[in-house]
């Protein structure tokens, strides 16, 4: 695919600065559309892709942080209350949780 870039690389900052350039690129062809100046109609179409791929990349980046944060928590939790995980079930590792 010509017209696709590759975002698995970037880090968060990298991906946010991207995503404001595409939606400034948006709103220039949009208003170009408008004015009848849009000489290639079909780049909506490849920003509009790109700005959902970067929303894609920095919503994955978002879950992995949430996890890991679980994660530690759980682990100091379970180090604190000096529970075995393996035999908690998951309802009460939510509600351990959350009562913090």
């Amino acid at each position: 695919m010509k017209n696709r870039e590759d975002f698995s690389e970037l880090t968060e900052p990298e991906l946010q600065e991207k995503l404001r350039h595409f939606k400034e690129e948006l709103f220039q062809l949009r208003f170009q559309v408008v004015t009848g100046q849009l000489a290639n109609p079909s780049r909506i179409e490849v920003v509009r892709r790109n700005i959902a791929r970067v929303n894609t990349f920095l919503s994955r980046i978002e879950k992995t942080q949430v996890r890991s944060r679980i994660k530690e928590e759980m682990e100091s939790l379970v180090k604190e209350k000096q529970i075995d995980p393996k035999k908690l079930p998951l309802r009460e590792k939510i509600f351990l949780l959350r009562r913090q």
